[in-house]
């Protein structure tokens, strides 16, 4: 979390910057809902798994470079992660070495990096889709098992193969209206595609997310 505001800080003054020196951008705050579902491999006994509801807030930055093309960009924390339910057939009730449950969750700083355009632009209102990458670097990761014997701890193999730099490529349907000259709200679903793994071991392919960004703009 220190790290994210020192980025933050830095993230703020580059802004500053930008802002004395051209009239079309927008600096906002925004949050979203995530939902993620993941693609892991066969492991060779019975599971269940439910994804836990992710969730990201921070910065961001549009800029116009024509009159409807614009790029965004931003600094924002997100957490996701997932519960897995063992269905393992168990001879000795109690036996501290099979595990029950377990739940892992893990965190990142986001870079996102969008390119759009205004398709519909009426009055207060606007439709900017846009696509783009989203460019991610692990602050943290953290996993809890239950075992028979009702013991927690770590395990010794979910998290150990994390990718501490995933990369997803978003859509995103941004729907803007603008209060007045100086404000705006968005309401942006989106839905994106892992390019590689969040786990290394564990996972066949990237995870598919959609969710919806909601984010409140100071136009200069």
């Amino acid at each position: 979390m220190k790290r994210f505001l020192f980025i933050s800080l830095i993230f703020l003054q580059y802004t500053q910057l930008l802002v004395a020196q051209d009239s079309k951008l927008s600096l906002g705050l925004q949050s979203s809902i995530d939902l993620n579902r993941y693609y892991f491999k066969d492991v060779g006994f019975d599971y269940e798994y439910n994804p836990n509801l992710g969730y990201s807030f921070g910065l961001v930055i549009q800029y116009f470079v024509f009159d409807k093309a614009f790029i965004n960009s931003g600094l924002n924390f997100t957490s996701q992660g997932y519960k897995l339910k063992y269905n393992m057939i168990v001879r000795e009730p109690g036996d501290p070495a099979i595990p029950r449950e377990s739940d892992f969750n893990v965190s990142y700083l986001k870079i996102p990096i969008a390119f759009g355009y205004t398709i519909v632009n009426k009055e207060a209102f606007r439709f900017n889709p846009s696509v783009g990458i989203d460019l991610n670097f692990l602050i943290s990761d953290k996993e809890n098992t239950i075992y028979e014997d009702d013991s927690e701890r770590e395990s010794d193999y979910l998290n150990q193969n994390i990718n501490k730099t995933p990369v997803n490529l978003s859509v995103n349907f941004g729907l803007e209206y603008h209060i007045n000259q100086k404000f705006k709200i968005l309401l942006e679903p989106y839905v994106a595609k892992g390019l590689n793994k969040l786990d290394n071991e564990a996972m066949k392919t990237g995870q598919i997310s959609y969710g919806a960004v909601l984010g409140f703009y100071l136009i200069f």
